[in-house]
């Protein structure tokens, strides 16, 4: 379901039910901002989402001060899923093919007009991706992507006996950052 189109609770099909509140551009903009401030704040699970009681109590109250229609849980579900949808559509796109990039001022996908008609010849229903802005890159990956896996961490290990567990430790020692205590509430280290 593409943006702004309504189902306005006609009862009719799958899913569809008297609850169901459009979505515009700007409600969408405003949730995933929401989204994305509270899990820089550190409300996310261990499973990196937010619990049920978090949106409700924390989210929507915000939300619908500010919108229009207001949203209950089931079309934050239903938007969560569109969300998830927007990152992995712009994500593949960024990570399997060269020549692409991200405008955060535009908030759309960037290439030359030759790496567009190359991409769309084999997407052509990723189309609205070159023409359309639709939400922030940036706070997708923070609310979306944290529970995809991107193969950022993985090592492969040669012939050569190399143990995973010495590598890892080499690599991922920061000279001096033992001095500064970690705050895990707002997701960052602290001065000393």
């Amino acid at each position: 379901m593409e943006m702004g189109d309504s189902q306005n609770g006609n009862g009719k099909g799958k899913g569809k039910t008297d609850t169901y509140q459009q979505w515009t551009m700007d409600d969408s903009n405003l949730l995933l901002g929401l989204l994305a401030e509270a899990m820089k704040n550190g409300l996310r699970d261990a499973n990196g989402s937010l619990s049920k009681l978090n949106v409700e109590n924390f989210i929507l109250p915000r939300l619908n001060s500010k919108t229009r229609f207001p949203k209950i849980y089931s079309n934050y579900l239903s938007r969560m899923k569109w969300f998830k949808n927007q990152y992995n559509k712009i994500n593949e796109l960024m990570r399997n093919n060269s020549g692409f990039g991200w405008d955060p001022i535009g908030k759309k996908v960037t290439a030359s007009d030759e790496v567009w008609e190359e991409y769309l010849k084999s997407h052509p229903t990723h189309k609205k991706l070159r023409t359309e802005c639709r939400v922030d890159y940036n706070d997708l990956q923070l609310v979306v992507g944290v529970g995809t896996a991107t193969g950022n961490d993985s090592m492969a290990l040669g012939v050569d006996d190399t143990h995973a567990s010495i590598l890892e430790n080499e690599e991922n020692t920061i000279s001096g950052m033992e001095k500064f205590p970690y705050d895990a509430t707002i997701n960052a280290f602290m001065v000393p």
